[in-house]
C-alpha cells in the first residue's frame, strides 16, 4: 500500500532535506526538495542502496533561491520482495 511505501521513504530523507512536495504510490516514489549538496548525494546514494528502491534518478537540480542549497527532484521505483 501506498503508506507502507512511505514509511520505506521517510527514514531515507536526511533531516538536512526540505521537501516541499512528495509523491509516493504503490509503484513510484518522487519529491521535490531542496538541500546542500553534500545532504543531497547522501539521500541520493541511500535510495540507490536500499533494496526497497531501483532506477533511483535525480533531475532539475538547480541553485535554490530560498537558501544556499540546490532544489531537485528525485524518482524512484518501488521493489517488493519476490513472492515465495
Amino acid at each position: 500500500s501506498p503508506l507502507s511505501v512511505y514509511d520505506k521513504v521517510v527514514p531515507l530523507i536526511p533531516s538536512t532535506v526540505f521537501v516541499s512536495r512528495l509523491s509516493v504510490d504503490t509503484k513510484t516514489v518522487s519529491l521535490v526538495a531542496s538541500a546542500d549538496e553534500a545532504s543531497l548525494g547522501k539521500m541520493a546514494d541511500t535510495f540507490k542502496n536500499s533494496p526497497d528502491f531501483a532506477n533511483v534518478s535525480v533531475e532539475g537540480v538547480s541553485q535554490s533561491e530560498a537558501s544556499s542549497g540546490v532544489g531537485f527532484s528525485l524518482r524512484a521505483d518501488v521493489v517488493y520482495p519476490p513472492k515465495l
